[in-house]
């Protein structure tokens, strides 16, 4: 059975896979809004800027009536200024915002498919959101300028309102047209740089002959009988890989005299996190063909093996005696390949530096204006002087023109809102229902501009000393005192630490888009300078059309030192194991015609909601045949079914992101005609990689909450974009650096482009269920996850999904009330059981099940370690630096409790075996 399984449900397998607009029409798009920016901009210089050359500068003149509020407010503000020429102002204003608003619109209406796609309803909802700014922003602009034109005046040849109730109309109605058309600048801004990403991005080339192009044929009926072996190898990192290797040399070698070997006649090798590292290790160096003429792992019980490695050193030809050896000298990963250790270290100081700034740099883009606007005429007028850092920005009181707009949004909501109580459920309900949202969101955003905003720079410079050095040193201040306070509270706030993550990031962010307000709104603070926002500015759209956010994540530092440990080839005839170099490691689906078992890696994709199985996080596995999401839909009657959605590796591999150097300068042949930057992901390490993402923004059940944030914007991401299985594309879905902020903001779409993969343990950390899902006749379990001792934690949330996911019951009951538990503190008994699987249609699967633990019947030499290494054998899953002597007992300890279990249970596995063969078809 090689075939990936499914459930066969006519329910699940009629789904509309949304398809990408092509590049060309991203490059049409790209193309009007090049020419919509150059029409507004005309637009602007010719009606209100190019008349200041004749002596009227109509943008001032317009700028000061708007934004007066009041009578007083605007005298002596219009020297020299006619009542005809402020109504001309106003007038080409007017025709201004006409120009702005028909663009707007017009642009959005037409590319918006172009930018972003998602599907026929959120497409024409998305264009009348568009359509609206535009026109409401027009709106708005026409009722402000007839307004103005009716309370224009003259006092004392002086141009003024009429009186101060229409001119509070006049600043109402002006805010209310600057917010919707700040909306829509950041509505085509954000569209422009989205059809320039995607106009950038490659078409995708012709299939590569050398890979399968085929699905395989999934479909497996339900009532299928349970057939062949699996075995699983959980996460835990490397005191996982340990104890699993361990339990691996032993499945290499026969069950008995006589007997065939299990490891070789199984037909998945499934494998989550740490575990992933020793089954990879083992697939790899077995290779993509026959297997070995012997075992490549190694005896870790030989009481000769001192002797015959001793032996092995004085060999003429390097390599390493077996795979056992291989993996002991080289088991710290992360110290692997030129400069060890500080290299490893120096690029996650350089891939976390730069992620951090591109974080505060898009804080201070943003918060750049506001400044300049809250300090301005909009707002306070106070006209800040060069050298003043002294809390002054509000000496004059709140006017009109700062409380009437939000005050006259909140009435116009409250009088919706009395309406909306005597509605019945019309349309008209419906429509009072978007005014009150609009009104109040309105209305907050104008009363923090223009109130709480300004207050706050202005507490907040008087926090601040003149000059940008001794700026810095007073943070350095305040930082001590916040550390301080930290580590008193720490502990008071440890139970509610992952709600508290982001809440930090918040206030250490706003308190800097405050800084840079603080700065924005003088002429000497250490941020004030104009050019510097325009930089930052060029470098986010820069940033964002080309960067690929996954090049500067913790990954790839990740999955070099996975493959510099764990990848190798055996020579069979010199009878040694080889290091092998990532451009050698070959493809995934390379082993699909392999001989032994086939690689099954258990990873999480990343979703917003938790529906189904309550964890946020669906199973996404890899294998030779295809990369899967398991995914849920709805039958006819609207209940959930099973759902997965499967991706070729030959679409896989050209969907990945393609870039002639890597982040680090090197440059890896991975194929015969493109090098690669998607580190690797088309290999079975590099999908290991994403597998033992333990640390990344989405943790599925070990979801932190608010701290995702946190871990986020800390460069905390080990997790990787790749290309998401239910989207089929004419292109390359490369990431861009708004998949980074869709991890801060936790924002995982399915039908996004790319879906973002981790740890396979944020989901099943035992890999136990993907098994049952292929219904094997018998699983070989090998648990070295992080439980506590004698909780079984992982073994009780995979008996939870196969319920849930497979409608499979684990019924191993009878060992984890007898030889498994302990009493009284006491070791138990053994560290191995048997169970049952048991399925919805009443057939079954046999269960061997073993445990990382010192039982009473483990070898006195292992026991007596234990005695003297209180830890042994429940090493944290952050320790990846084990000693040799620690790596090589966990080693010995899986062998053990395999060899015992197959002593004990082996007639099991035998029989599974008998079975396979006889329905093999003839000439397997």
């Amino acid at each position: 059975m090689r075939g990936l399984i499914m459930a066969s449900t006519e329910e699940g397998s009629a789904r509309r896979i949304p398809t990408i607009p092509s590049v060309e029409s991203a490059r049409l798009a790209f193309a009007l809004s090049v020419v919509a920016t150059i029409v507004v901009g005309g637009a602007f210089w010719l009606l209100l800027v190019q008349p200041t050359a004749g002596g009227i500068d109509f943008h001032h003149i317009d700028n000061r009536i708007q934004f007066a509020g009041s009578v007083d407010r605007l005298s002596g503000e219009l020297n020299n200024v006619t009542l005809g020429e402020a109504r001309w102002a106003v007038t080409a204003s007017l025709a201004f915002a006409l120009v702005w608003g028909v663009v707007g619109a017009a642009l959005l209406a037409s590319c918006w498919d172009a930018a972003w796609h998602t599907g026929p309803g959120h497409d024409l909802a998305g264009k009348l959101l568009g359509v609206s700014l535009a026109g409401g922003g027009f709106v708005a602009a026409l009722v402000e300028k007839l307004l103005t034109l009716l309370s224009l005046t003259t006092t004392a040849g002086a141009v003024t309102h009429r009186n101060g109730v229409l001119a509070a109309l006049v600043v109402a109605f002006a805010w209310i047209k600057w917010l919707l058309a700040g909306l829509l600048i950041c509505a085509v801004f954000v569209l422009l740089v989205s059809v320039a990403t995607r106009a950038s991005r490659r078409m995708l080339p012709s299939l590569d002959p050398n890979l399968p192009h085929d699905l395989p044929d999934a479909e497996v009926e339900r009532a299928a009988e349970p057939s062949g072996i699996g075995v699983c190898c959980s996460g835990g990192g490397i005191r996982s890989a340990a104890f699993a290797l361990g339990g691996l040399s032993r499945l290499e070698r026969p069950i008995a005299d006589g007997a065939p070997d299990v490891l070789s006649n199984a037909s998945y090798l499934a494998s989550v996190s740490g575990g992933g590292y020793a089954a990879a290790a083992w697939r790899i160096a077995a290779g993509t063909n026959d297997l070995p003429s012997r075992p490549i792992i190694g005896d870790p019980s030989d009481p000769d093996r001192r002797a015959k490695l001793e032996a092995h050193k004085k060999r003429p030809g390097g390599g390493s005696m077996d795979l056992f050896d291989h993996i002991r000298r080289r088991r710290h990963y992360l110290s692997n390949g030129p400069g060890g250790v500080l290299r490893s270290l120096t690029r996650v100081v350089a891939h976390t530096t730069f992620h951090f700034f591109l974080v505060v740099t898009t804080v201070f883009f943003l918060a750049w204006p506001v400044g300049r606007i809250i300090v301005g005429w909009a707002v306070t007028g106070a006209g800040v002087q060069p050298g003043v850092l002294t809390g002054g920005l509000t000496p004059t009181p709140i006017g009109p023109h700062r409380w009437f707009p939000p005050l006259l949004l909140l009435v116009v909501a409250g009088v919706a809102m009395l309406a909306y109580l005597g509605e019945e459920r019309t349309k008209l309900r419906s429509a009072l229902d978007v005014v009150i949202r609009v009104a109040i969101g309105m209305g907050l955003l104008v009363f923090t501009i223009t109130i709480v905003l300004p207050w706050a720079v202005d507490r907040f410079l008087a926090l601040l000393p003149d000059g940008g050095s001794d700026q810095i040193a007073l943070g350095g201040i305040y930082g001590l005192i916040v550390n301080a306070l930290w580590q008193f509270a720490k502990s008071r706030l440890q139970p509610v630490a992952r709600y508290l993550g982001g809440v930090f990031l918040g206030i250490g962010l706003a308190a800097f888009a405050l800084y840079v307000m603080a700065n924005a709104a003088t002429v000497d603070g250490l941020l004030s300078s104009p050019c510097l926002w325009l930089g930052a500015m060029a470098l986010l759209i820069i940033v964002f059309i080309f960067f690929n956010p996954d090049r500067w994540s913790l990954h790839p530092i990740y999955r070099d030192g996975l493959t510099g440990t764990f990848a190798s080839r055996w020579d069979d005839q010199a009878g040694i194991v080889r290091p092998l170099s990532p451009a050698d490691e070959p493809p995934l689906a390379a082993y699909r015609a392999a001989a032994g078992p086939m690689p099954v890696v258990c990873c999480a994709a990343a979703r917003q909601d938790s529906g189904q199985t309550g964890i946020k996080v669906l199973s996404m596995t890899f294998d030779p045949h295809a990369i899967t999401v398991h995914g849920w839909g709805q039958n006819e009657s609207g209940r959930p079914v099973h759902s997965p959605y499967q991706i070729s590796h030959a679409r896989f591999h050209q969907r990945l992101p393609k870039d002639p150097v890597g982040f680090a300068g090197t440059r890896r042949a991975v194929d015969t005609a493109e090098r690669t930057v998607g580190y690797g992901l088309h290999t079975l390490m590099g999908a290991v990689a994403i597998s033992g993402a333990a640390v990344a923004p989405s943790l599925g059940r070990m979801d932190m909450k608010s701290t995702n944030a946190l871990l986020a914007a800390f460069n905390a991401r080990l997790g990787v974009w790749v290309p998401n299985p239910t989207h089929s594309s004419e292109r390359s879905t490369t990431p861009r650096v708004v998949n980074m902020f869709k991890e801060i903001l936790g924002m995982y779409r399915f039908d996004d482009p790319n879906v973002y993969a981790t740890d396979g343990g944020h989901w099943e950390n035992l890999g136990l269920v993907e098994l049952i899902r292929r219904r094997c006749r018998t699983i070989i379990c090998i648990d070295a996850s992080g439980d506590a001792p004698g909780t079984y934690k992982a073994l009780h949330e995979a008996i939870d999904l196969a319920d849930l996911e497979c409608e499979a019951t684990i019924d191993l009951s009878d060992a984890l009330n007898g030889e498994l538990r302990s009493a009284d503190g006491a070791r138990p008994k053994k560290n191995y059981g048997r169970g049952a699987i048991i399925y919805s249609d009443g057939k079954r699967s046999d269960l061997i099940y073993l445990k990382a633990a010192v039982a009473g019947n483990s070898p006195i030499h292992i026991r007596r370690y234990a005695a003297g290494d209180r830890r042994f054998p429940n090493y944290s899953t952050s320790d990846q630096f084990l000693g040799e002597e620690e790596f090589v007992y966990m080693v010995q300890l899986g062998y053990d409790a395999m060899d015992r279990a197959l002593t004990e249970h082996g007639h099991v596995v035998a029989e599974a075996m008998i079975a396979e063969r006889e329905a093999a078809p003839p000439g397997r």
